[in-house]
């Protein structure tokens, strides 16, 4: 038989009440509250994928991350590597920081990349890849357009710095771990990076003391012989900011994730907006 006790209120005798049921409905609507918060207060947006068509008809997936309000806010447009895709740890912490620090970030896969082929000949269809991301990002409607920062690594990095030197719709550029010279003697600058010359805004280099593909002396003579200076972040790592160890790939992704941060908070003067 279920314990009950008398509860009296104003000199009348109240129902009996059965304890555990009522413990059991006050745990239910604590629960419940905790739902709700959770996600119509406290949940941060997730990543949200979706595929945007390019002008030669490519489906590409893209993921948008969102921070938490109602913008405007800036937009990070970065592009993937040659074998280092759009979901990988890099792009994941940068998209993390991003979403943290009031910035719009959006990252895509290669055409080449879905249909598992090589690039196409000057890279001519991931220009057009870059390009339809970036029409993507500034019909967010949360997006700042008059804040797009373009960015790419490696053969990304390629791709954006021919979207800044052929457009001007943007704020500033981050090349990550950029391809500077093969990775072997005579280790011969790459030409295309004379072009950083013609950029519109800032520009930001970001890369690790142990890539095989910029070495800091040779990063230092393409430096010396440009007009536009810029900002330069030697972190640790290889070509992918890996380190001797797991423990120090995790610091030097955080370290690059943080670094394009500071540069967009930088250029886009959130430090002095917030």
């Amino acid at each position: 038989m279920a314990i009950q006790r008398r509860f009296f209120a104003s000199g009348k005798l109240c129902r009996y009440i059965n304890p555990m049921r009522m413990i059991k409905v006050l745990a239910a609507v604590i629960i419940a509250f905790y739902i709700f918060s959770f996600f119509h207060c406290g949940k941060k947006k997730e990543k949200q994928m979706n595929y945007i068509v390019t002008e030669r008809g490519v489906n590409l997936p893209v993921y948008t991350d969102m921070p938490e309000g109602r913008g405007p806010f800036p937009v990070l447009v970065v592009a993937p590597g040659l074998g280092y895709n759009a979901t990988l740890p890099l792009f994941s912490k940068i998209a993390e920081q991003c979403r943290s620090n009031g910035i719009i970030c959006v990252r895509f896969e290669w055409g080449f990349f879905i249909k598992n082929i090589s690039p196409s000949e000057n890279y001519v269809n991931e220009k057009d890849d870059y390009n339809s991301a970036v029409k993507y990002a500034k019909n967010i409607p949360e997006a700042d357009t008059t804040e797009i920062i373009i960015a790419g690594k490696s053969l990304g990095a390629f791709v954006a710095l021919d979207y800044a030197v052929r457009h001007k719709d943007y704020k500033a550029l981050i090349l990550l771990t950029p391809p500077l010279h093969p990775p072997q003697p005579p280790y011969e600058i790459r030409k295309r990076f004379e072009g950083l010359d013609e950029t519109n805004g800032g520009v930001a280099i970001i890369y690790g003391d142990k890539d095989p593909l910029c070495h800091p002396d040779k990063l230092k003579e393409l430096l010396d012989k440009l007009r536009v200076k810029p900002t330069v972040y030697r972190l640790r790592g290889n070509h992918s900011f890996k380190g001797d160890t797991q423990l120090d790939t995790e610091r030097n992704l955080e370290d690059a994730a943080m670094s394009v941060v500071g540069f967009v908070q930088k250029v886009c003067g959130q430090n002095k907006r917030h």
